[in-house]
């Protein structure tokens, strides 16, 4: 049975953004391995990110492919593009997840807007 495997690179998702997910995917199981990153701007960038990805590929349980896989991106645009690139050379297909701040309420919350990059981008 299928499910949705999320490699977060970003802040915690919510509950809110998970259910957000699973509606748009009708999807009940809904899986999240945080890769947590936190770079140092006086060092290469790209030496930082890209053992992190690696490892990713390497030791995810999700390798099965019954996954749909989703990324949400670091919010440094640099490391995005790194982790980006990273998963291009990998031999599985991955979506990428685009959250957007919705000011209609208070506090305003960030909010799934899109989920982008077919297969291979």
């Amino acid at each position: 049975m299928a499910y949705i495997q999320i490699f977060n690179f970003s802040h915690l998702m919510t509950e809110e953004q998970l259910d957000q997910i699973r509606a748009d995917y009708d999807i009940d199981d809904v899986r999240v391995e945080r890769i947590p990153i936190q770079l140092d701007l006086d060092k290469p960038i790209e030496q930082q990110v890209q053992p992190l990805v690696i490892d990713v590929l390497k030791h995810s349980a999700w390798a099965d492919l019954d996954a749909i896989v989703l990324v949400n991106p670091p919010g440094f645009s640099a490391a995005a593009v790194l982790v980006a690139r990273e998963l291009y050379d990998s031999p599985f297909v991955f979506e990428f997840i685009r959250l957007k701040r919705d000011d209609s309420q208070l506090p305003p919350k960030w909010v799934l807007a899109e989920f982008f990059g077919s297969p291979k981008f």
